[in-house]
């Protein structure tokens, strides 16, 4: 079969490999249709993979069912589902509290796991698929594990309707945060990007910008909220400064939601977030049982996760998408169409 793998920092092709066998128990074959590169394909893209050796890259993927192997119950081939990337134990004490994002053990289909999306075929437990409602497509199927991740940085900051909302970087993740933001009732909603091609996309999806560097985002806050400050601002930058910026936009008892990954330390003034009462809160992927409620919303119209993509390619053109990507595009959001 075809499929995406990375084998170094910059070494990215679609190859010929073995597909996998027939499901086990617990298990289902897949036949992936669409998926969704993310900034964290980008980030193993320069770095190289995460398991030592190739890796087939995607993890926010829709797919059919081929196959499932004894036990499996719920679905059955010709389904069409989304899948969770997090492949949890099951067994260790985060597990057992109904936090399987935290899994002492678990591992992430496309990222530190045998099987990825961007190939024709791939294995996963079957208790990683969502059936899809009657009626939703691929595309919006793909969006459900970047909106849920986008989403976690939202609910977490205790967002309430009315609330004021900051979101730091405007790529897919703060795109789609943007987009439930204001399906949570968000009652003023400010992006902060700076870079030109990424702020005009963000304003067609008729959110306001505003450009650090260029504007004092803090500033500009309190001037929106009388003086205050917002009450809670979502870091999807995952850059030092963002964060700051974040800290001082917000008003007394206000939440900073952490979303992107930072890949240096952030300092920050204990004291003045004592005195404010300020919340620093870790939106660490998604709780594995919020994945049923977001397809019902994304089936119902409540949240058009289509609006954010920009482009789409067919698998043979990954690598040329990925790169391109990497190198600064403005575009938000690349589909890869799957054979």
């Amino acid at each position: 079969m075809k499929a995406l793998r990375l084998s170094g920092p910059g070494r990215l092709a679609v190859e010929e490999v073995a597909g996998p066998g027939e499901p086990g128990p617990g298990e289902a074959l897949i036949a992936p249709r669409v998926g969704g590169i993310c900034g964290t394909d980008l980030k193993l893209f320069r770095d190289g993979p995460r398991r030592g050796d190739a890796q087939i890259l995607g993890h926010e993927v829709a797919a059919e069912v081929l196959a499932i192997g004894p036990g499996v119950e719920g679905i059955g081939p010709g389904d069409r589902v989304a899948v969770i990337p997090i492949v949890a134990c099951g067994e260790c004490e985060m597990c057992r509290e109904g936090r399987g994002e935290l899994c002492l053990g678990h591992q992430s289909f496309g990222i530190w796991h045998p099987w990825g999306g961007f190939g024709e075929r791939a294995l996963v437990r079957a208790s990683q698929l969502v059936p899809l409602p009657a009626g939703m497509g691929w595309d919006a199927a793909a969006l459900v594990e970047p909106l849920c991740v986008a989403s976690t940085g939202v609910t977490r900051g205790g967002l309430r309707p009315g609330g004021r909302v900051l979101i730091l970087g405007g790529g897919p993740i703060a795109a789609l945060a943007a987009l439930h933001a204001e399906a949570a009732g968000a009652g003023e909603l400010l992006v902060c990007e700076r870079a030109p091609g990424r702020a005009a996309r963000i304003r067609a999806l008729g959110f306001g910008v505003v450009a650090p560097g260029v504007e004092d985002v803090a500033e500009r806050c309190r001037e929106l909220s009388g003086g205050l400050g917002f009450d809670l601002a979502v870091d999807c930058a995952g850059n030092p400064a963002a964060f700051a910026t974040a800290l001082a936009a917000l008003r007394p008892t206000g939440t900073v939601s952490i979303v992107g990954l930072h890949a240096e330390p952030v300092q920050f003034d204990a004291y003045d977030l004592l005195h404010r009462g300020l919340t620093i809160a870790a939106a660490v992927a998604y709780p594995l049982w919020a994945w049923r409620r977001r397809v019902e919303q994304v089936a119902a119209g409540r949240i058009e996760v289509e609006r954010v993509v920009t482009a789409r390619r067919p698998l043979d053109e990954a690598p040329a998408a990925i790169t391109g990507l990497a190198d600064g595009s403005d575009d938000l959001k690349v589909l890869i169409d799957i054979p």
